[in-house]
């Protein structure tokens, strides 16, 4: 068992299910199977490294996410859909901020079908509260009892033939 770097490894990371573990890292591996080992002082040592591997992983996919983007959208146009403040996203894309997870995943999800997605967001944020579950599939119908139209003539006479029932009197 000797400490080992190189190329090529992986590890789950956060939200991360195959991160690159940078090259340099060194982690004790078995020299015959080539398992590496994980234990608690090891996992101490190379967290701040992949933690800044992390980081500029995220940094990395908003920038290339960003540059998509504009081909479609203003990088202001974005900030007002997304919720960020002015210029946020030229930092971002500067690489001169860190962004959250939740903001780099929306900027990946909106480059899959760029048109599509954002014409979906601008829809999304322009519809009154009570409209906006309806996009591109009906909100769940809930089972209501269909309302039968009773005319006047017919409600009394269905009230007449009901059995009346008295309530005794206290003695």
């Amino acid at each position: 068992m000797k400490p080992r770097t190189g190329p090529g490894r992986t590890t789950q990371y956060r939200n991360m299910p195959a991160m690159a573990i940078p090259d340099d890292v060194a982690i004790p591996t078995c020299g015959r199977c080539k398992s590496e080992f994980i234990d608690e002082h090891t996992s101490e040592a190379i967290a701040p490294r992949l933690q800044q591997a992390y980081l500029e992983s995220l940094r990395t996919r908003a920038r290339i996410a960003i540059d998509l983007l504009s081909k479609h959208i203003s990088q202001r146009r974005l900030e007002q859909l997304l919720g960020l403040s002015q210029g946020y996203l030229s930092r971002t894309r500067a690489g001169t901020g860190n962004p959250s997870p939740e903001l780099v995943s929306h900027l990946g999800t909106l480059c899959q079908d760029p048109a599509t997605r954002l014409a979906d967001l601008e829809r999304f944020w322009s519809l009154p509260d009570t409209e906006w579950a309806p996009l591109h599939q009906s909100a769940p119908m809930r089972r209501q009892r269909p309302a039968v139209p009773v005319s006047n003539a017919l409600a009394d006479n269905l009230l007449t033939q009901l059995p009346s029932f008295s309530t005794p009197e206290p003695p």
